[in-house]
């Protein structure tokens, strides 16, 4: 594969990424549902601006200008805890899927 970027051929890769490019509407949620390459499916419900940050993340880190990692804040079964965050490795994501809800 190849690509095209302000009129300049890129050399061929293997490798593909796609992000959505649709605006996220303020105010709706969505799940996001990760298929890491072991096959495991993780999901989270997040709002607007969480989902927001994460495209934003996923686009730099494509890109090679952002952390390897993501954190994203668990919402649940949180005591005893102060807060749950689980880590997420851009390298270790097969594919994604986001579906946005009316709250």
């Amino acid at each position: 594969m190849t690509s095209i970027v302000n009129g300049v051929k890129s050399d061929p890769s293997n490798e593909a990424s796609a992000t959505p490019t649709a605006p996220v509407v303020a105010g709706n949620g969505a799940i996001l549902e990760i298929t890491m390459v072991t096959g495991e499916i993780k999901e989270y419900d997040l709002i607007a601006s969480e989902l927001q940050s994460f495209l934003t993340w996923y686009d730099g880190r494509s890109n090679g200008a952002d952390k390897a990692y993501y954190m994203i804040p668990k919402k649940n079964n949180i005591k005893p805890f102060l807060s749950r965050k689980e880590y997420i490795a851009f390298d270790k994501i097969s594919s994604f899927e986001v579906k946005e809800y009316t709250e």
